[in-house]
């Protein structure tokens, strides 16, 4: 399994633009925010056709969900240089669950998505799904958006618990706040 991921996580364009330019400090977060920008903008132009948009959605959400469980279990361990960046990146990366499963609720017509005020109520709904790890009653019942709503808690689920564990223990091992056995 853990082959599996890291082979995965080869190929994504993440690891490839760091195998040709090096590995950047502000690299992850650039390359973060900008799926959030991508993500926003899909949700406030309404923009199609949705096949694309379900395929971009698919995407972000499988590499969040893969860089997730490289990061956290395949990878060789290495210290937290910054406790507080490495927070933000992973607040970014539920910030990211929501809207591109909104923007896959959206495309694949589990929300209606012909106002603005729509798409805000299905990034509204994938918020509340995701914050409070529950069912939502914006979507539609059928069964492919209750599979697509026990996904997104699956993965909310899945970063909370992240976020909770390495904040632990990089409190744990006094890192990335200048003191301890970690300060470097």
């Amino acid at each position: 399994m853990y082959g599996v991921v890291g082979w995965l996580y080869d190929k994504t364009p993440y690891a490839r633009l760091v195998t040709v330019f090096g590995e950047s400090p502000a690299a992850a977060e650039i390359y973060q925010l900008a799926s959030v920008a991508t993500g926003a903008a899909i949700v406030g132009t309404g923009w199609g056709p949705s096949w694309i948009v379900a395929a971009i959605a698919i995407y972000r959400i499988g590499d969040i969900w893969l860089n997730a469980t490289w990061w956290s279990f395949v990878r060789a361990p290495l210290p937290v240089l910054n406790a507080k960046r490495s927070l933000g990146m992973f607040l970014v990366n539920l910030v990211e669950v929501v809207i591109w499963y909104a923007v896959l609720g959206i495309a694949a017509g589990c929300a209606k998505s012909g106002t603005l005020v729509e798409r805000t109520r299905a990034v509204y709904s994938s918020l509340r799904t995701t914050v409070t790890i529950g069912p939502i009653e914006h979507f539609d019942d059928g069964a492919a958006c209750m599979s697509l709503h026990m996904v997104q808690i699956v993965e909310s689920f899945f970063i909370s618990a992240l976020i909770i564990a390495s904040l632990l223990s990089a409190i744990q091992r006094g890192e990335g706040d200048g003191v301890g056995p970690g300060a470097g």
